[in-house]
């Protein structure tokens, strides 16, 4: 994010309010360049801004530096109290935050110092964007243990408005009935498409996919040139799409597909089948997840046979 000089009308939002088109914006960032006008341009048009920190000064300052090598989070912190300072005084939504999960961290001092030292009540985490070429099992047990540990946490924490995306999500999912499920997903589905546009204009897939497919970035597609029609028509762009919502073939036995969905398509990949028709590479983190998000809402009311007919898939249930 950079110093801006952005006038704080825009035309074409205005324009759109106008129409009774409601649109959802928000964006990710180090928040190291967070000043007024930034809040007031997120005030004015009700952005919703995540923050990119990876925990205490020590272990974000690990990874997160800058261009001279220097750690970031006290900058990272400056940014983030004036968007809390906003949230407080009613200008803006309170700030979410993104951050990676590293085994070599304690998943809990970290959860504390977000929740209990920021604040902060929306979290998410992204594993590696490792690939079935890249990822190991003594690393993908790593971050198995990593995940356990933040399930406890999000267990044993009595603020219940603090939530972990990827354990809320699919709190919703096994709450759902199979038919449910389908139909938002399918409207969800229909209503997104993902694309990525670099600052030289050239137009790809979602950006996670950079380092595992950069041939489907760029691919003589750029918004100087390209219409909408253009994107569609664009092979490598839209099989990306596909794969997006296509369940993995190998996960078709599995009892939990309709509720995972495959896991990250980024995880999936594999470099030597030139494919994403794979399980993910966090299979198991993933299915240890769900069983213990199960467990919580068996323990909180919800039934077995509840549990058991909703994490069917709809198609299984007619046939």
């Amino acid at each position: 994010m950079a110093k801006t000089t952005v006038p704080l009308q825009c035309k074409e939002f205005e324009n759109l309010k106008e129409l009774g088109i409601e649109i959802s914006i928000s964006i990710q960032t180090n928040a190291m360049l967070i000043d007024d006008d930034w809040v007031n341009i997120f005030s004015k048009y009700d952005i919703f801004v995540g923050v990119s920190i990876d925990g205490p000064e020590t272990f974000n300052d690990m990874y997160r530096i800058d261009k001279n090598g220097n750690g970031t989070y006290q900058k990272t912190i400056s940014g983030l109290k004036l968007l809390m300072e906003a949230h407080d005084t009613g200008l803006i939504r309170k700030p979410g935050v993104i951050s990676v999960i590293n085994p070599e961290f304690d998943a809990s001092i970290i959860y504390k110092h977000l929740t209990n030292t920021l604040d902060l009540n929306n979290l998410h985490y992204l594993y590696f964007d490792d690939t079935h070429d890249t990822s190991s099992l003594v690393k993908v047990l790593d971050i198995k243990k990593y995940t356990q540990k933040l399930l406890d946490c999000w267990l044993n924490d009595s603020v219940v408005s603090n939530k972990i995306r990827f354990i809320t999500t699919y709190v919703d999912r096994i709450k759902q009935t199979p038919f449910q499920r389908d139909v938002f997903y399918n409207y969800a589905n229909l209503r997104s498409l993902i694309i990525t546009i670099d600052s030289n204009g050239d137009i790809g897939p979602e950006d996670t996919l950079r380092s595992i497919i950069p041939d489907a970035f760029g691919n003589n597609l750029n918004i100087s040139n390209a219409k909408l029609k253009d994107i569609f028509e664009n092979k490598p762009l839209m099989q990306t799409w596909v794969d997006t919502h296509t369940i993995p073939s190998a996960c078709n036995d599995c009892e939990w597909k309709s509720v995972c969905r495959g896991g990250e398509l980024k995880n999936r990949y594999d470099d030597k089948k030139k494919s994403f028709d794979n399980k993910s590479i966090y299979c198991s983190v993933i299915q240890n997840t769900l069983e213990v998000v199960s467990g919580a809402l068996l323990n909180n009311g919800m039934s077995i046979e509840a549990i058991e007919s909703n994490i069917q898939s709809y198609n299984k249930k007619n046939n």
